[in-house]
């Protein structure tokens, strides 16, 4: 099983549970998982603002779902966002267009509420969200040496001020 607790998938559209009396079926519906079995997952049902609308079954395995791609509007209670500074802050509350937050410093420590059009403007992100950042670069000086043409002992690397 390669889904956890807690995740919010979607149901992959073509597969229906057998146990859900939903009038427009479980194809493409929100998935919270509520606990793992033993070849197939416990979950409540969603609607598109991660309100709970269903009850758990336990219908779905693995090929049955599909990550569901979190958004500003989806923003919920534990996901952890950054701001412009880089600092990594947990989701308290969501009421709305606002949001609580941890302090940067401490997780148990409320930080404050933010507008999500101001954080938008700001350039904030959520983790592990349409992270179009390109990973770091590790280089060794020989490595970059290398790459430069250049004598290792005649490299010398400064600090960005």
């Amino acid at each position: 099983m390669k889904y956890k607790v807690g995740d919010i998938l979607r149901v992959k559209k073509g597969h229906e549970c057998r146990c859900y009396s939903f009038s427009s079926g479980t194809a493409n519906k929100l998935v919270e998982i509520i606990g793992i079995g033993n070849n197939f997952y416990h979950y409540d049902i969603l609607d598109e603002e991660m309100i709970k609308v269903g009850a758990w079954c336990d219908c779905f395995t693995d090929d049955d779902l599909i990550p569901f791609e979190r958004t500003w509007e989806t923003l919920k209670v534990g996901d952890v966002v950054i701001d412009e500074d880089n600092d990594e802050c947990t989701v308290l509350a969501v009421c709305g267009k606002a949001f609580l937050v941890s302090d940067y410093r401490s997780p148990s420590v409320m930080g404050g509420w933010f507008l999500l059009d101001y954080v938008k403007s700001r350039g904030w992100r959520i983790k592990g969200v349409n992270s179009k950042e390109k990973p770091v670069l590790e280089l060794t000086l020989d490595e970059v040496a290398e790459k430069f043409g250049v004598d290792v002992k005649r490299l010398k690397i400064k600090k960005e001020k």
